[in-house]
């Protein structure tokens, strides 16, 4: 009999247990305005928000009850709050889903007057380095400041042409953005900010049906340190932070590490430096040209005040969600979480700021945490890959993904055009939304469907499925979620402060190789290390370490992995032991001899394996137990099931397929036209959840067309 879900409104299980459709009816436009007189304009816009309550009037009806919008913060100016937009967004919300619940995603970024009351407070890209408090001051609400502009009155100088600039126009030119991320006077200001909002909707009509609130900054609101969307791959020049106050700060931080200004100096390679003086690298200087293992890892004394710079950006950050957190959990005792923890997936994760995990993860204050599904191999035939360890932050804390997956209405010009993220018709926009929900069941965690664009769901079909999901989800959710993988990948974020910027190793050596196992008929897990003391760890039959640069042999040996576990290592694991990066480290670790190499196609550091079968994946014993290295750029699905059957792992399949699944479920999605056997783990017999089909035994037919899947319920 399926259990029915008791989690009270407001707590963390409640958002675990309810599937989330995130629309855009708070994010349309300045719609509602007070008059002098005290009453609401609303303005023609507003019938812009009409399609986005119809979208959520029409997922109530498939089932679906929580929902997330964009929510104003009512920070006009500073000290200056209006909630009139804030009580409209709400009144029209649950007036077409009156027993609807709502998690708002606040931003608290600053208002446009903030900036010019607080110039030295203001973050700049380094076209705006060495900018006086004056000529910040000046470029305030001017085409040299990336800001909403729509916040500014309609007779404010030039404000048509303002709003007119394609931001393609505007981005290029902009030496400032708004709050610099290390700054306290925006922290106490948004707290406060943080703490009239909440305490606003609390006394609000709405209190009860609000089940939580999802707070952001920063670029996109995802609490990372802003930058400009236009760039490419390896631009680097649209970055920061070069403000007065930042500089400031960073010479405190500097001082307290290194212990006084003589020291400090000879670290950074500035013997006069001063509070007034600190002279920070370009941000080409700080992740660009890394051709060999020693450079991407930042080996030269040169370097110190880089790896400074992304350590302090991310305590910057840290303190700034805890401060957050804390005021929001002064007025209210529902579930409060922030994005954060991209460590994994983006390859660029050293400027977002989130290398500060564990503290964040651990603060009593906050109950979840959230990130849109990783940018990469997330279509049909791919298995989906996470920005953090998401089976770790479920163990004490909720992770909720962001599924902004492409459905086939999406227009391709309009959105993020990687093929292996697009989906071209119905089967493939099915294909990807069980696929997620599967990933999501068998982790533990919540998600909400992203209609980013505005009408990604709006079709007879695609509703259909989702009702069909919900369904599938409330019946999945009872069943027993722990995990039966026996392939288990190891991260962690220490020593990433260390690493430049390189797309195609972190695509190649990270993502690409969860991406394989993913692919190949076996399930796996994904924790961070710091995991390893707290859970079971014999059932694992293979351990890939693929992001663990300051292991030590010591830390290795403590890990109580069974006798029989084979160990596969990424070529740069452990390499980095006291700060400074050497190949030595890795063998001292893995047992394997490697010389640097460089890959001028790739433009990316690579290694090659000395002395074995292969220079690129090779096997040995070491220490009594079997070690694989990995310094291939192109693994494929089939390799890693040749490791993992070596290993002794449950091959499910033995074509390329991806699996998610506990002891309750399994999906299977097949990558092209499939006709094999499946083989259960100690289960035999299972039922289609789709169809009501029944199957005997340990051995299923697997026939399934392109783009087709199975999700099997398991009865013995």
């Amino acid at each position: 009999m399926q259990k029915k879900s008791f989690a009270a409104p407001g707590s963390v299980e409640f958002l675990r247990e309810n599937p989330i459709f995130f629309s855009l009816v708070g994010g349309i436009g300045r719609y509602a305005t007070r008059e002098a007189d005290g009453g609401v304009h609303v303005s023609p816009e507003v019938k812009k928000m009409a399609p986005h309550l119809r979208y959520n009037r029409e997922f109530r009806q498939m089932g679906v009850r929580v929902y997330s919008t964009p929510l104003d913060n009512g920070w006009v100016a500073p000290d200056t709050y209006d909630y009139t937009r804030v009580d409209y967004t709400l009144k029209c919300f649950f007036e077409a889903v009156p027993d609807g619940y709502l998690l708002p995603r606040i931003g608290v970024d600053v208002p446009v007057e903030w900036c010019r009351q607080n110039p030295e407070e203001v973050f700049l890209y380094v076209a705006g380095k060495g900018l006086t408090r004056d000529e910040v001051q000046r470029r305030v609400a001017t085409a040299k400041h990336e800001c909403n502009f729509f916040e500014l009155p309609d007779d404010y100088p030039g404000i048509k042409e303002l709003r007119a600039m394609p931001y393609e126009e505007l981005a290029p030119g902009a030496q400032l953005r708004l709050e610099s991320l290390s700054s306290t006077v925006w922290m106490q200001d948004a707290a406060e900010a943080l703490r009239r909002l909440i305490a606003h909707l609390e006394a609000s009509p709405y209190a009860d049906r609000i089940v939580g609130y999802h707070v952001g900054f920063g670029n996109a609101g995802e609490c990372m340190s802003w930058f400009k969307y236009f760039s490419g791959p390896y631009h680097y020049v649209d970055l920061g932070d070069y403000s007065i106050s930042h500089l400031r700060r960073f010479y405190d931080y500097g001082l307290a590490k290194y212990g006084n200004r003589e020291a400090l100096g000879r670290a950074w390679g500035q013997p006069d430096i001063t509070r007034d003086t600190v002279d920070l690298p370009t941000p080409t200087e700080r992740y660009g040209g890394a051709k060999s293992i020693h450079s991407f890892f930042r080996g030269d004394k040169k370097d110190t005040i880089c790896t400074d710079m992304d350590e302090f950006l991310s305590q910057n950050v840290a303190d700034a969600i805890e401060v957050l957190a804390d005021a929001a959990k002064q007025i209210t005792k529902k579930a409060v979480g922030f994005f954060y923890g991209y460590f994994i997936g983006p390859w660029e994760t050293q400027y977002h700021g989130h290398l500060q995990v564990e503290r964040i993860w651990r603060n009593p204050n906050i109950d979840f945490f959230c990130a849109p599904t990783a940018y990469h191999f997330r279509g049909a035939g791919e298995p989906s890959l996470d920005m953090t360890p998401t089976q770790s932050v479920n163990r004490e804390k909720l992770w909720i993904e962001e599924l902004d997956a492409r459905t086939y209405l999406v227009n391709p010009a309009l959105a993020d055009a990687r093929a292996e993220n697009l989906t071209a018709n119905m089967e493939e926009t099915r294909y990807v939304l069980w696929r997620h929900l599967c990933k999501n069941l068998a982790h533990h965690s919540g998600f909400w469907w992203m209609d980013l664009g505005g009408g990604w769901y709006d079709a007879p079909d695609i509703m259909a499925e989702i009702k069909l999901l919900k369904k599938a989800h409330d019946t999945l959710k009872a069943g027993d979620h722990t995990s039966e993988a026996d392939v288990l990948f190891v991260v962690d974020h220490k020593g990433m402060e260390h690493v430049r910027m390189n797309r195609n190793y972190s695509l190649r050596f990270i993502r690409d190789t969860v991406r394989m196992a993913r692919s190949s008929g076996v399930q796996c897990d994904l924790y961070h290390i710091c995991d390893l003391s707290k859970i079971d760890l014999s059932r694992y039959r293979l351990v890939v370490f693929i992001l663990n640069y300051t292991l030590t042999p010591a830390e290795l040996a403590a890990i109580p992995f069974a006798k029989d576990t084979t160990l596969m290592f990424n070529f740069t694991t452990g390499i980095l032991q006291d700060g400074k990066p050497s190949l030595e480290n890795v063998k001292a670790l893995t047992g394997f001899t490697l010389v640097d190499s460089y890959d001028e196609e790739l433009d990316c550091p690579l290694c090659r394996i000395v002395g074995e079968s292969s220079p690129l994946l090779a096997t040995k014993v070491v220490n009594g137990r079997y070690h694989v290295l990995n310094a291939n750029e192109k693994l494929t699905p089939d390799e890693f099931r040749t490791v993992a059957r070596e290993a002794g792992c449950h091959i499910y399949t033995d074509v390329n397929s991806v699996i998610f699944g506990d002891k309750s479920f399994l999906g299977v999605f097949a990558k092209g036209e499939t006709h094999t056997v499946l083989h259960l783990n100690g289960k035999n017999g299972a039922a289609d959840l789709r169809t009501g089909k029944r199957f005997e035994g340990a051995e299923i037919p697997l026939d399934l067309a392109e783009n087709e899947f199975l999700i099997l319920q398991y009865t013995s």
